[in-house]
């Protein structure tokens, strides 16, 4: 069994929701899933734990707030290179944050991304939460 890690950043909660999702979807393929707000990770170990490595976070004015640079900051000490990556996040207007955190886990980090980043629309719409398990069960069956 792996173990992965879903790391968000919220502020209205939203990303937090799809983060449980994701978990869901990781547990239901037979992993394990740790859920952390993203300043709760202090050091690029912690990081090196887990087979898997999921990021989220809301756009931030087109891009990525700031503790989520940080974490990614602190991922590329972590030598993470081949370790399953993914990406989701929230937005309102515009969906930026999935996009540039699927980029960096990809080409800074070395990690093999199992999907194309999830962006869903603030509030959750439709299948969102149907989508965020699929992206669990993802990246969970891309762990063996």
């Amino acid at each position: 069994m792996g173990r992965a890690a879903v790391i968000y950043e919220t502020f209205t909660g939203e990303t937090r929701e799809i983060a449980q999702f994701i978990a869901e979807g990781i547990t239901s393929s037979g992993h394990a899933a740790e859920l952390l707000e993203v300043d709760r990770v202090h050091d690029a170990s912690e990081l090196q734990a887990f087979d898997a490595l999921v990021l989220g976070s809301p756009t931030y004015y087109c891009g990525l707030p700031q503790k989520t640079k940080s974490l990614l900051a602190l991922a590329r000490k972590a030598q993470l290179q081949g370790k399953i990556g993914g990406t989701f996040g929230s937005y309102i207007h515009a969906g930026e944050a999935p996009d540039l955190i699927h980029q960096a886990m990809q080409e800074s980090l070395g990690l093999e991304m199992a999907a194309a980043p999830l962006k869903l629309k603030f509030p959750l719409l439709g299948d969102g939460e149907n989508r965020a398990r699929e992206l669990g069960r993802t990246i969970g069956n891309s762990m063996g």
